[in-house]
């Protein structure tokens, strides 16, 4: 199965189930689960073929999203006025309004 077909499976089923920016949570979810950051790097990677390990990790992922964790505490890192930060569930979400 490919990355877009991931994908597109997961935005209908958070779209489903009433999350938040389905396409662009499903494409964070797998950006994390290939060990990348950056949205534009998905890109070239969509096309290929995800192994039965990241197929697992990333069933795994949308479990955890689809039960409302949010999304910053399943990726274990967010970006916070520049810097990436680790995030759980012992944290504090960083925000954009909490930049200012």
């Amino acid at each position: 199965m490919t990355w877009q077909d991931l994908i597109a499976e997961a935005t209908t089923r958070f779209a489903e189930n009433h999350i938040d920016e389905p396409e662009t949570t499903a494409e964070y979810l797998a950006l994390a689960v290939m060990g990348k950051w950056s949205r534009s790097e998905l890109k070239s990677a969509r096309s290929k073929h995800a192994s039965q390990s990241e197929i697992s990790q990333f069933e795994r992922f949308l479990e955890r999203r689809i039960a409302h964790e949010p999304l910053q505490y399943i990726v274990g890192e967010w970006e916070f006025y520049g810097l990436r930060l680790y995030t759980d569930s012992s944290a504090l979400i960083p925000r954009p309004a909490t930049e200012l």
